[in-house]
């Protein structure tokens, strides 16, 4: 999609991930949109209540959204440098995933945010007492919703 917003000068590059694609947009400096693509990613259900996602598919979407709307402005690898003043990324939030330091691979899929499968974890922490302490240091109760049940349950499986 070609916007009609005037696209000299330098533009902002930002990157929507979320749960259903990878949307890239470019914006000039008075905030009109100059540019926009957006590359569909799926999700999968490998358990009832489990959600997740191809991490590989997440950045390659991203790269190819990125791609896309730089191309439509004519705006290659050597005149990135003059032509994007800031890139700005928003993200699934508590959909997470890790990376294996050693091989760059993904360890396992993304575990979305909607993904339940860390609520045996919360059920423990909170039978052992320690959804009190969780509370005051995080503000947050315990739940499978949020990154670090999700984290834990990397770690554990």
């Amino acid at each position: 999609m070609t916007c009609a917003a005037d696209a000299s000068g330098p533009l902002i590059l930002s990157v929507d991930q979320s749960t259903s694609a990878t949307k890239a947009f470019l914006f000039n400096r008075a905030g009109s949109l100059v540019e926009r693509a957006s590359v569909p990613h799926g999700q999968t259900y490998p358990r009832p209540g489990w959600v997740e996602q191809n991490p590989e598919e997440i950045r390659d979407n991203a790269l190819a959204a990125i791609d896309q709307v730089l191309q439509k402005n004519g705006i290659d690898d050597v005149s990135i440098p003059s032509r994007i003043l800031a890139l700005t990324i928003s993200n699934q939030r508590e959909t997470i995933l890790a990376w294996d330091g050693r091989t760059g691979s993904p360890v396992c899929n993304a575990i979305t945010w909607q993904c339940g499968r860390a609520t045996s974890i919360c059920k423990k922490m909170e039978a052992e007492g320690y959804a009190e302490f969780v509370r005051k240091r995080t503000g947050l109760r315990l739940s499978p919703y949020f990154s670090a049940a999700k984290a834990s349950w990397i770690m554990e499986n």
